[in-house]
């Protein structure tokens, strides 16, 4: 058997067009910084305690999802007990969420292929419906002030839809 003749330097690869071997590097490492923008910006807003939620934000009323940031904060701090205060259902809607966020940036980046290590597609759908049963589930029962109730309270006069109607109220001619 034979060796393999050596590669040709650099400079001849290079003058016959062939990319150097650093070029997918670069471009992966530029893809995965632009995919990893929305997540800095998440991180950013958790580091400075802004409100993230939409429907907070627009309707005035803490979403199903409610204290999920804060419960899986205390969570990897080992504060179980704040954990189960703020969602009790953090230890599995945190793993699912961070899972499917860092695998879509990998994704976007060219590391993996969009059919590549997804054991969420396994997951069966009604596995699905009974996780968002269980959400829904549980934030009524919290905003009915059980289990602790809602780490937010339920005021729908501090969401932007309400100021706006109010707005609205107030400018029309009496």
């Amino acid at each position: 058997m034979m060796p393999a003749p050596p590669a040709p330097p650099i400079e001849a690869r290079e003058a016959a067009g062939v990319a150097a071997p650093s070029a997918p590097r670069k471009k992966n490492l530029k893809a995965i910084l632009w995919a990893a923008i929305p997540l800095a910006v998440l991180v950013s807003l958790v580091v400075f305690d802004l409100p993230i939620c939409p429907t907070r934000i627009f309707l005035g009323i803490p979403c199903p999802g409610c204290g999920l940031t804060r419960a899986t904060e205390a969570m990897v701090m080992g504060d179980f007990g704040t954990m189960l205060r703020m969602h009790p259902l953090a230890p599995i809607i945190a793993p699912l969420a961070i899972w499917s966020l860092g695998r879509s940036v990998l994704v976007s980046a060219g590391f993996l292929d969009s059919t590549q290590l997804d054991p969420l597609r396994r997951v069966p759908s009604w596995a699905w419906a009974v996780l968002a049963f269980a959400l829904i589930g549980l934030w009524v029962v919290r905003a009915l002030g059980l289990l602790g109730g809602l780490p937010d309270p339920l005021d729908v006069t501090h969401g932007l839809l309400w100021r706006g109607v109010a707005g609205l109220w107030e400018l029309r001619p009496g």
